[in-house]
């Protein structure tokens, strides 16, 4: 009797803490909200649009939206086997959000190369199929019986675990991670091997990926290890707090790359600047993200600025 009755305090226990996890990770998403309004008005806002700025509103605006819902969902006793199966969906989705665009700069980051991207991207739709799966299973798998006690705490419903299925899952965002880090950090060592100075952009990109892989990359480990070892109601605690930390750092990406490209527009424009009035054989190239000297003849030679490595002129293409 008193075994039963600890582990019916402990349920309770832990669906409570799962809530009140869900409101700290809330909260944490606005705080960062209103922290890159400002960037976020200045860099994604003004200037021409492209299907790369629907990917960026889209992360932006969609965890808002279900953070707010989520919240109000936790704490009413209206919470349906529905409300849960859209947070499973979510989840997938913010994962398959932030894996594009990081395909987008490995694309970039190795100079366009389609056997790096085209293994990533395999990937990509690979795990995003297994987590289609997932969902789908989890749709069709009964609840967890939770006592028939007229408590918030109680109220939530958790799916029966498909446990094999989700560490596979986990495995390969663990894999990903991985694998993404360690090209882009040999990209840049290859990038600076001859003595280039490592362009701005390079420098941003490479410190943005490793703290991106430092925190996903963590999570990701933290919720292998949850399946393996943590009570039932807490396995897929951490999976919880993916679908924020994915969303915030998949925009600061954007944003500080957009931010990047900006000053390095700046600082080229001011080149230009004090080069046209000292050569006046030589006019300038205007790009949206960026300029090159480029000489008067039929043909558009792109010269590199000094000090740029090999690898400058592939930074445009993650602009645009």
């Amino acid at each position: 009797m008193s075994s039963a009755l600890d582990e019916l305090v402990q349920g309770g226990q832990d669906i409570t803490s799962i809530k009140y996890y869900w409101v700290a990770l809330t909260t944490l998403l606005f705080y960062d909200y209103f922290l890159t309004l400002k960037d976020e008005v200045r860099y994604a806002w003004k200037g021409e649009k492209s299907w790369a700025s629907a990917i960026f509103f889209m992360n932006r605006y969609l965890p808002i939206v279900y953070a707010i819902w989520a919240t109000v969902s936790n704490f009413s006793w209206n919470y349906t086997h529905e409300s849960a199966f859209i947070g499973v969906l979510f989840f997938v989705w913010c994962t398959f959000i932030a894996q594009i665009v990081l395909n987008l700069r490995l694309y970039a980051i190795t100079m366009k190369s389609l056997i790096v991207t085209g293994f990533f991207a395999c990937i990509t739709a690979s795990q995003f199929v297994l987590g289609l799966y997932l969902t789908n299973l989890t749709a069709k798998a009964p609840a967890q019986q939770l006592p028939p006690i007229h408590l918030m705490a109680y109220q939530l419903c958790i799916f029966t675990r498909h446990r094999k299925v989700e560490m596979a899952y986990t495995a390969m965002s663990l894999a990903y991670d991985f694998l993404a880090f360690l090209i882009i950090v040999a990209s840049a060592v290859w990038s600076t091997s001859g003595g280039f100075k490592m362009p701005h952009i390079l420098r941003t990109i490479v410190r943005d990926s490793t703290v991106y892989f430092l925190i996903i990359f963590t999570s990701h480990l933290v919720l292998e290890m949850t399946l393996l070892l943590a009570r039932l109601n807490l396995q897929l605690l951490p999976a919880i707090g993916n679908v924020v930390y994915l969303p915030i750092m998949i925009g600061r990406l954007m944003l500080s790359l957009k931010k990047a490209v900006d000053t390095s527009q700046a600082s080229e424009w001011s080149l230009t600047s004090a080069t046209h009035t000292s050569h006046p054989g030589v006019h300038t190239m205007k790009h949206p993200y960026n300029m090159r000297f480029v000489s008067r003849s039929d043909e558009d030679t792109v010269v590199p600025a000094e000090g740029d490595s090999p690898l400058a002129t592939a930074w445009i293409s993650i602009g645009e």
